[in-house]
């Protein structure tokens, strides 16, 4: 992901300027570093977040590095006045690491939800108090986000960083199913070698508001295990090798 990779460069190289200025006497800045992730889901969101938390740990920039994930229920209190102090024990968990909020637009439900509002209120106060003691990140459908945005002035004055996360093109998809077909020590047969790229191109084109990117492909990899398991006990158990065992046929994978 370029523009994920382009952000990080660009940090890197400011935490090193700044650690010159700062041996030739020079004063510090802390950057406002609160992210808006905005794609489908299965884009990779929660696993880029738990990534910068390490990575910025790495350049100096938090001091922990952990994700604490979050919704909206781990905000709002169940009676009126809790709502506050939930939200600040929440935030000084993430102290030191990053908060990750998934579905942040269901934070504030309407312009009746009071407990929505006030834990909004709270994050935000929290955000300029706490400047540098943690990162922030939103994240949610790309055009929910846009709306939620709109919606406070606050927010985009403090999250002023974006990174848009999109579908994985057909040739991904491939290969995060193969990633999954390694990590389970096995292996494709020479028929579902040659069929897998045009399974997955096909798949993308049909895909629907519905599609889950990583989530699909690995569905469609769990499946596919099932599938195996059925079709192996139907043979003589006997006759079964290692080979079988840890191959996936193209029967298998497709739907």
């Amino acid at each position: 992901m370029s523009s994920i990779n382009d952000n990080l460069k660009q940090l890197a190289e400011f935490v090193k300027m700044e650690k010159m200025r700062s041996a030739s006497g020079g004063k510090s800045t802390t950057l406002n570093l609160h992210y808006v992730f905005s794609g489908n889901p299965g884009t990779g969101k929660t696993t880029v977040a738990r990534l910068l938390g390490k990575i910025f740990k790495t350049l100096g920039l938090l001091s922990r590095g952990h994700l604490v994930e979050a919704d909206r229920s781990k905000f709002i209190g169940q009676y009126k006045g809790t709502t506050d102090k939930k939200t600040h024990a929440l935030i000084d968990s993430a102290l030191g690491g990053l908060l990750f909020i998934d579905e942040a637009y269901t934070l504030v439900q309407g312009n009746l939800d009071d407990y929505g509002q006030e834990a909004l209120g709270t994050l935000l106060k929290r955000l300029e108090d706490d400047k540098g003691k943690f990162i922030a990140v939103i994240a949610g459908y790309t055009d929910n986000m846009k709306g939620f945005l709109e919606q406070n002035e606050g927010l985009p004055s403090r999250f002023t960083q974006r990174i848009d996360f999109p579908d994985y093109k057909p040739e991904e998809l491939s290969a995060i199913f193969r990633l999954f077909v390694k990590k389970k020590n096995m292996k494709l047969s020479e028929d579902a070698e040659q069929k897998i790229d045009q399974f997955f191109i096909d798949y993308y084109d049909k895909r629907d508001k519905y599609f889950g990117n990583a989530r699909d492909v690995r569905n469609i990899f769990e499946h596919a295990l099932q599938k195996q398991g059925t079709r192996l006990f139907q043979m003589c158990t006997g006759s079964m090798t290692d080979d079988d065992i840890n191959t996936l046929t193209f029967e298998d994978i497709k739907l």
